[in-house]
């Protein structure tokens, strides 16, 4: 094999590592790794109160109710998909609602790559929950053993006294801890809304 074919393997190899590891969602380029989300909203008010009273009735139908903020105005969020054409398909179902593109991932090489790789990953199997829980194909125990298994990695590898990462660490433990303790009857929203959570945040 030539060496410039072999550079080419290798690169594809990486690649396709990064997708199963990812869910499938990567772009990579020698200073970046990120993925693609379409976030549907069903809402857009001048106010945090006016956005919250309208969360709140999208909890109880079993949306996120997360409400963004982006330059002085407040979307309340729906759920998320990695593919367009199926956040396109719950707008057609949902008066008044469209779609947010929103872009994750992180730099290569930076100081906090383990952590963001780290929160990268968690997101992307919240979006895979989300998404087999919304078909039925999980149920809400499995749901929750699930995220207990992230949360423990999470905390593994980077909870220390020292770490730099506390205040951040106890963000999106905390996140977690609300999908594991939530009823039967929230989970369903609950999973949306951490989910996006981590999306904006990550």
């Amino acid at each position: 094999m030539r060496k410039y074919d072999f550079g080419i393997f290798l690169s594809i190899v990486f690649y396709i590592s990064l997708v199963a590891l990812f869910g499938g969602v990567v772009e990579s380029s020698a200073s970046s790794i990120s993925g693609e989300y379409y976030i549907v909203y069903n809402h857009v008010g001048k106010s945090m109160s006016e956005a919250k009273d309208t969360a709140t009735m999208v909890k109880m139908s079993g949306g996120a109710g997360y409400v963004i903020e982006k330059k002085d105005k407040y979307y309340v969020a729906l759920c998320a998909y990695q593919n367009e054409a199926d956040a396109k398909a719950v707008t057609n179902k949902n008066q008044g609602s469209d779609v947010m593109k929103y872009e994750i991932g992180f730099d290569v090489g930076s100081e906090e790559e383990g952590f963001k790789k780290e929160v990268f990953y968690i997101a992307n199997k919240l979006y895979d929950l989300a998404l087999k829980y919304e078909t039925k194909t999980i149920t809400n125990e499995e749901v929750k053993v699930e995220v207990s298994i992230m949360k423990k990695r999470l905390e593994d590898r980077f909870s220390s006294e020292d770490s730099v990462f506390s205040e951040k660490l106890y963000f999106y433990l905390a996140s977690l801890d609300n999908i594991i303790k939530a009823s039967d009857s929230n989970l369903c929203w609950i999973l949306r809304y951490e989910q996006i959570k981590f999306i904006v945040n990550c």
